[in-house]
């Protein structure tokens, strides 16, 4: 059924048609192949294949597999694979084979207590998590589209310390963001921001 006649041109135009069902070219299985930091320069660690490697665990580094692990919506099914949206699952595969086998402890110690979900609209998704080791204490972790992320930073971390996003530091950390785009990635962002002082309620 063609709903639109400049379709038809189009087709006609076609040289080569390729199609695929999943099982066949694809999988059906999404899979985190880079984890990116910025720290006055760039610190990418392959996360699949051959070429993984342990990476430096630097503080942006183990940071951003901890953002991961918490803002995360898959779980494991009862063969303890994770289970959930290809995204979801890709992401905490990658963040596990950074941050190790801790991950069920660490996200006990820091339990989710509030969530806005992903929607279409706002291209991002946000978790609170308590801090069961410094009570009153509490980490909010957002995920999603680059340039929603990015307009809401006012820092990055550098090493182990913050320091202001100037617009020297979110220029260069536009241009990669397009240089992996360019490649045909699929890039999501992470920030945080810790709430101290707080009630639990």
């Amino acid at each position: 059924l063609v709903r639109k006649i400049d379709a038809i041109e189009t087709l006609g135009c076609v040289s080569v048609l390729c199609s695929d069902k999943t099982g066949t070219l694809t999988s059906g299985c999404m899979t985190a192949t880079d984890i990116v930091t910025y720290a006055d320069g760039f610190t990418s660690c392959r996360c699949t294949g051959a070429e993984w490697a342990a990476p430096v665990l630097n503080a942006s580094v183990l940071s951003l597999a901890q953002c991961g692990i918490l803002n995360n919506s898959s779980k494991p099914n009862r063969e303890g694979v994770m289970a959930g949206s290809p995204t979801e699952v890709a992401i905490m595969e990658a963040c596990t084979r950074v941050f190790g086998d801790d991950r069920m402890q660490y996200q006990e110690q820091n339990p989710q207590v509030f969530e806005i979900p992903f929607n279409s609209e706002t291209k991002w998704m946000l978790t609170i998590h308590a801090d069961d080791l410094q009570p009153g204490a509490f980490r909010m972790v957002l995920k999603g589209a680059p340039e929603r992320v990015l307009a809401m930073c006012t820092c990055v971390l550098n090493e182990s310390s913050t320091v202001e996003l100037s617009d020297q530091r979110r220029g260069e950390i536009n241009t990669h963001l397009h240089k992996l785009m360019s490649g045909g990635r699929r890039v999501l962002c992470f920030a945080e921001m810790r709430l101290d002082g707080y009630a639990d309620d």
